[in-house]
């Protein structure tokens, strides 16, 4: 269950990643950064690349546990699709946060 509210989470993150890494480059930052612009995009790159590393260690974890050590109780239970929807979702979070890093990289 942590699992799925952790997804849930990164996954609403992740989705307003590319607006605010949007508006920063375009110069609107918080109120709190007004006066450094510099640390706000340093923010947003670290910010990005802790969801980068925690959806790739959810999902490798997800993988580990479907292919070696609970194959039998994922695919007894029927929960394999399931798993792999999650699974699915964690990559999918690692490269939404990626792409949306891109532009603070340049």
């Amino acid at each position: 269950m942590l699992e799925i509210v952790a997804l849930i989470v990164i996954a609403v993150y992740v989705c307003t990643l590319p607006a605010r890494v949007r508006r920063a480059l375009g110069g609107e930052v918080p109120a709190k950064f007004k006066g450094d612009a510099a640390h706000y995009l340093t923010n947003l790159r670290r910010e990005s690349m802790i969801m980068i590393v925690c959806s790739g260690v959810w999902a490798v974890k997800d993988i580990a546990d479907v292919l070696l050590l609970r194959a039998d109780d994922v695919g007894d239970g029927g929960l394999a699709i399931l798993v792999w929807l999650v699974i699915a979702g964690w990559l999918a979070c690692a490269v939404g946060a990626f792409i949306a890093r891109r532009p603070l990289a340049a």
